[in-house]
């Protein structure tokens, strides 16, 4: 009786990002091993050769490997690849931070909507999410607000960018009156 050739079937792992530890060059990898249908030793075979061993010391960047699995029984065989990413810690930085500034209101205002450019942030890897104490457009009346933004990659590494909007309101005396620039000289007994 024939015997019908078995099919050789292999099934990697999911492409792995791994972060490089602050201060190393390099870090030591550990790849899942593929699921496969034919005997690891004698017909599972890698592009790079370490592949095989499933670990490796890698340093920042993208690694590919590949997996081959062979029938016993014929020519037949299926591959599988794994990317390893291997991440530098860095965190984002801020490319854009406003300055404080004053917004005056007018006569028989008692708050306004107040506008200002987006603090802007770059990142080697994705930002996860931009938390923002209030947004462009909220509405204030008198009074000192500290404004906050902070960056996060999906690594938990954060930037920070903080500025202050002071809202006065029409009755509200200004505090940098040129009479006090005058009495520097003042002296006290």
């Amino acid at each position: 009786k024939h015997q019908q050739p078995q099919r050789a079937t292999i099934k990697c792992p999911q492409d792995m990002s791994v972060i490089k530890p602050k201060g190393q060059d390099t870090i030591l990898v550990r790849i899942p091993k593929p699921e496969t249908n034919v005997d690891w030793n004698k017909y599972v075979d890698t592009q790079p050769a370490w592949g095989k061993r499933l670990e490796m010391t890698l340093s920042v960047g993208a690694t590919e490997v590949t997996f081959r699995a062979r029938s016993p029984t014929s020519n037949q065989f299926d591959i599988c690849r794994v990317i390893i990413d291997v991440v530098d810690p860095s965190p984002p930085t801020v490319t854009l931070c406003p300055d404080p500034f004053v917004v005056n209101l007018n006569l028989h205002e008692t708050a306004r909507p107040v506008h200002w450019q987006e603090p802007k942030f770059e990142s080697k890897q994705p930002i996860k999410q931009i938390f923002k104490s209030k947004v462009p457009g909220h509405r204030f009346g008198p009074g000192v607000y500290p404004i906050t933004y902070v960056a996060t990659t999906q690594e938990g590494l954060s930037a920070k960018c903080s500025f202050r909007i002071t809202v006065k309101g029409k009755n509200e005396v200004d505090i940098n009156l040129p009479l006090f620039k005058r009495q520097k000289n003042v002296q006290f007994r």
